[in-house]
C-alpha cells in the first residue's frame, strides 16, 4: 500500500513486468490514489493466484477499489490460447464479483526478443503472445473492460531491453507512461 489515507485505491495485479513499471506509475499517480501492487509469477491457472487476489482486494476494502489493472504476462507458458482464455475468463469473473464497482483494465503481454546483444524479435514466442493478447481483447469485450495494449508499446522499440523479456529504466518509464494514460482514460480523468 502506498498511502492508506487515500480512500480510492488502484490495485495492480501482475508479474515482474508490472513490478518493474510500478515505481514509475507511483511517481505519476501517488498524489491522487492509494496504489497497491500484487506482483507474482503465478500463472492464470494457478489457484493460489485467486487466493492472493482475494486477500489483497479484501485488505483494500471492497468498496474502496476504483480500478484493478491486471497484467498476467507470459507465465502460463504451457497453456494454449484457448486454455489461457478460459482460465482468464474465470479470473476476471471472480475479480468483478469481489469488486463490482471497480473498473477493470486488462493489459496485453509485452513483446519478446531473442535476447542480447541484438534483442531481435522472437517471432515464434510473439505469435503465442499475439494469440493470448487476442483472447485479452475478447474477454475485455465480454466483460466491458478497458484494454491497456502494451504489446505495441514495446514491439520493435530499441534501447528499452534489459533482457529478452524485461525492460531497462527507459523501457519501464515508457510502460509506466502507457499504463498511467490508460488508467486515466478508464477513470475518465484524462488530462486535456
Amino acid at each position: 500500500f502506498e498511502d492508506t489515507q487515500k480512500a480510492e485505491k488502484i490495485v495492480f495485479i501482475g508479474d515482474s513486468i508490472t513490478n518493474n513499471y510500478f515505481p514509475g506509475v507511483m511517481d505519476r499517480m501517488r498524489q491522487d490514489y492509494c496504489l497497491v501492487k500484487y506482483a507474482t509469477s503465478k500463472a492464470i491457472n494457478n489457484p493460489t493466484l485467486i487466493k492472493g487476489t482475494e486477500a489483497i482486494l479484501s485488505q483494500c476494502g471492497w468498496d474502496d477499489v476504483v480500478l484493478v489493472h491486471i497484467n498476467n504476462g507470459l507465465h502460463p507458458g504451457g497453456l494454449s490460447a484457448e486454455e489461457y482464455k478460459s482460465f482468464f475468463d474465470n479470473y476476471i469473473f471472480l475479480v468483478k464479483e469481489l469488486v463490482p464497482k471497480a473498473k477493470i483494465v486488462l493489459a496485453t503481454t509485452t513483446s519478446v526478443t531473442s535476447g542480447s546483444p541484438d534483442f531481435v524479435n522472437d517471432d515464434k514466442t510473439n505469435s503465442i503472445v499475439t494469440a493470448k493478447n487476442k483472447a485479452v481483447y475478447e474477454l475485455a469485450e465480454k466483460y466491458g473492460c478497458a484494454v491497456d495494449d502494451l504489446f505495441p508499446v514495446t514491439n520493435n522499440v530499441e534501447g528499452i531491453r534489459a533482457d529478452s523479456v524485461h525492460y531497462n529504466h527507459n523501457g519501464n518509464e515508457l510502460l509506466a507512461d502507457a499504463v498511467v494514460k490508460c488508467i486515466k482514460e478508464a477513470l475518465g480523468k484524462q488530462e486535456v
